[in-house]
């Protein structure tokens, strides 16, 4: 079994995701990993399912909103880091979800 793969049906499962996000979830990864980045409409997708991939990198970079959007068109995104964003992404729903069920550690 593929990491990412199971990460990326995590994240679906956590967001509530349909069948058909899920696949397009799983497709737009996969054109990352195919050019080796995240253009522009990619990181649009992601946003537009409610993958907060802007505010990771604002987190983790310590840039301005405003250099994310330089990030994308330069394409300086590379699939490497929206394996780091995905995975960011799918430990801080895990650690909701456990908060939100009461787990005490």
């Amino acid at each position: 079994m593929n990491i990412i793969n199971k990460i990326i049906d995590d994240i679906a499962r956590s967001m509530i995701m349909d069948k058909e996000d899920r696949e397009k979830l799983h497709l737009i990864v996969q054109l990352c990993k195919s050019s080796g980045v995240v253009s522009i409409m990619e990181f649009r997708q992601l946003t537009s399912l409610g993958i907060p991939i802007a505010r990771i990198l604002v987190t983790i970079l310590r840039i301005p909103n405003e250099a994310v959007a330089n990030l994308c068109t330069d394409e300086k995104i590379t699939y490497e880091d929206l394996l780091c964003i995905l995975s960011i992404f799918a430990q801080d729903l895990l650690v909701r979800k456990q908060i939100r069920n009461g787990y005490n550690g």
